[in-house]
């Protein structure tokens, strides 16, 4: 995720009527996905699927006919078309593919969240990933990020804060469990851990200058499920997990669906509804994200996204959301 607002962790334990009735709405919701998708396979699974970019789930007539001749197969990356599926970044949800044995995703991100009492920015976020097999994916991040906070005292008085700083540092490790179906399904699992950055400061923690850090307290745990489908033309892409924080016995439940597809071979563009904490009556909130890929070479690309909340969360407050990001993709050279 690269949207500065989905960091935030908003934890209560408030019970009641409209807790309950958001846990029968997760339900529902996770089963109109559910059956989305099931139909979706049935519906295409005479469709006829290419590989793309990262996912090497999915057959392709291209990579046959290379391995026939011999052909290097990064070569043969430099023709195909630009990746679909809907996936981080830009996007909120996460894809399954993985760069492939020894290959390294390079993200340098950019991005925004403002709303009306608070502005924050990643700038930049680095998120360095390396492949292992073709299954397995090691990744690190981590944000510089600036904030700048409005806020009103019991006189209504306005103040504001501002603060800067390396944030809080993201590891993680995602295991592609399923994804030599022929049909183009593939499925993944994706824990991950954000912990302080040593040597950065805390939230509220003045420097010599007055100034307040970024970096979050406690470590927060994060279990994601992530399905991927391809069809010759779409894609989708769903997730469902849950996250807990060390300070905090709450566990949040977010997911997300995506659907991805190309408008010429350099360009494809998405779009998804994404949701966190989606168990609490009060602080749920869901947002509505679109997406593009623009394909610069076989190694390089520039993606972007934009996206508003349609349901506000713990704060009361909608936020917008903006995503730019140079992607660069290489394999060291075999000796």
């Amino acid at each position: 995720m690269t949207a500065v607002a989905l960091r935030g962790r908003f934890f209560d334990h408030e019970e009641g009527a409209r807790a309950r009735l958001w846990g029968n709405l997760l339900r529902v919701l996770s089963t109109i996905i559910v059956s989305s998708l099931v139909a979706s396979i049935g519906f295409a699974q005479d469709a006829k699927s290419e590989k793309t970019g990262r996912h090497g789930s999915i057959e392709s007539e291209r990579k046959e006919a290379a391995d026939a001749a011999g052909t290097d197969s990064l070569a043969e990356q430099a023709e195909e078309p630009v990746e679909m599926v809907v996936g981080s970044p830009p996007m909120v949800s996460d894809d399954t593919g993985t760069p492939g044995n020894g290959n390294w995703e390079i993200n340098v991100v950019l991005d925004g969240d403002i709303s009306k009492d608070s502005n924050a920015f990643e700038l930049p976020l680095m998120d360095i990933n390396y492949g292992i097999g073709d299954r397995f994916q090691l990744k690190y991040e981590v944000p510089y990020v600036v904030t700048r906070n409005t806020k009103f005292d019991e006189n209504g008085e306005r103040t504001t804060e501002q603060a800067s700083g390396v944030s809080s540092s993201k590891v993680g490790v995602k295991c592609r469990f399923h994804g030599d179906d022929p049909s183009g399904l593939s499925l993944a699992v994706y824990p991950q851990v954000e912990f302080r950055t040593p040597g950065s400061k805390l939230e509220g923690e003045p420097d010599e200058g007055g100034e307040g850090g970024v970096a979050a307290e406690g470590v927060t745990c994060a279990l994601p499920i992530l399905l991927t489908k391809e069809f010759q033309r779409a894609s989708i892409t769903a997730n469902l997990g849950a996250e807990r924080t060390t300070e905090d016995n709450h566990v949040g439940i977010a997911a997300s669906f995506g659907v991805g597809t190309r408008l010429t071979d350099e360009l494809a563009v998405m779009g998804e509804i994404a949701g966190q904490d989606l168990n609490q009556a009060d602080e749920g909130r869901i947002l509505l994200n679109f997406g593009f890929r623009l394909k610069i070479s076989d190694k390089q690309a520039f993606v972007g996204s934009v996206g508003h909340d349609i349901q506000d969360g713990a704060d009361g407050q909608k936020h917008l959301y903006a995503t730019l990001a140079y992607q660069h993709f290489f394999q060291p050279k075999k000796r």
